[in-house]
């Protein structure tokens, strides 16, 4: 009776010792996985100072044509009116070419605050109308770097391509997808390696239940020996101060994490392929 006494009594404290150590397990994940979210919290953020950052370079390269506009049209009343040439009909051509470049400024803004806009509101949206918000922002960096940046689209009879997700979120990641291929090609530029314009192409195809979105470049390509490193944070190529190292970090966990989609690349001959590729919804 005392020894079954005695093997009760010790399988009671294995048991509590256990019960206590899976508490304490349960806790060290639940601690690791929270400072895990909360490094990812913080690159995220400063992913998207870092985009920021860029947008505001994008912006002055949208601004400067219309602002030129601007001035030439500012100086021609100038001469008009020395010249006798200030008649209503001159007036009227010149303030209707003028509120379209203010237009083109103010629209300018609009897609630029709608891209900033974070929040993580999982919504239906169309994939090829997204890009092509993210291409008009970026086309005036693309054109004063002689860079031509085409989209095709295999749904071009006219149905939509819809996924679920955070646009705003799904738009930085292509930024920075189309960022990273257009520095790719400046760097290459800057080596002496390219002599033509730079080429971006974005491809949208529909699969059997998926969407498949790929950006190839010629921006020469990713060597071997770091492929596998960078989607890495804090890994850049660029030279120290010109990278975060979290651009294509952030890309990553934007659709595979939050849009539960995949991000991965290929090397080609004369650029890399970054290809996304997402459920299609209803």
């Amino acid at each position: 009776m005392r020894g079954s006494i005695r093997r009760k009594a010790s399988a009671e404290v294995v048991d509590n010792r256990l019960r206590h150590l899976n508490q304490a397990l349960i806790r060290q994940i639940e601690e690791e996985t929270e400072k895990r979210l909360l490094q990812e919290r913080l690159l995220i953020q400063q992913s998207r100072m870092a985009a920021m950052g860029e947008m505001i370079g994008v912006i002055a390269h949208q601004w400067r044509q219309p602002l030129n506009a601007l001035a030439i049209m500012i100086q021609n009343i100038q001469d008009a009116y020395e010249f006798g040439d200030l008649d209503q009909a001159f007036i009227q051509d010149t303030v209707q070419r003028s509120m379209q470049q203010i237009h083109t400024m103010s629209r300018t803004i609009d897609d630029f605050s709608d891209f900033s806009r974070s929040g993580s509101t999982h919504e239906l949206f169309e994939v090829r109308k997204a890009i092509s918000d993210v291409l008009a922002l970026l086309s005036g960096l693309f054109s004063a770097h002689d860079i031509i940046a085409t989209c095709v689209c295999e749904s071009d009879n006219g149905a939509p391509v819809n996924v679920r997700g955070c646009c705003s979120e799904f738009k930085q990641a292509i930024f920075n997808l189309l960022k990273n291929a257009h520095d790719a090609i400046q760097e290459r530029r800057k080596q002496g390696r390219l002599n033509s314009e730079g080429r971006i192409l974005i491809e949208i195809q529909l699969l059997s239940d998926s969407v498949l979105i790929s950006v190839t470049d010629n921006g020469g390509g990713i060597p071997a020996e770091i492929v596998d490193r960078i989607f890495d944070p804090y890994f850049s190529t660029k030279d120290q101060g010109k990278g975060s190292g979290v651009g294509l970090y952030m890309s990553k966990l934007i659709i595979e994490n939050s849009m539960k989609g995949s991000l991965y690349v290929h090397t080609l001959q004369e650029g890399a392929m970054f290809a996304v590729e997402l459920a299609v919804a209803a």
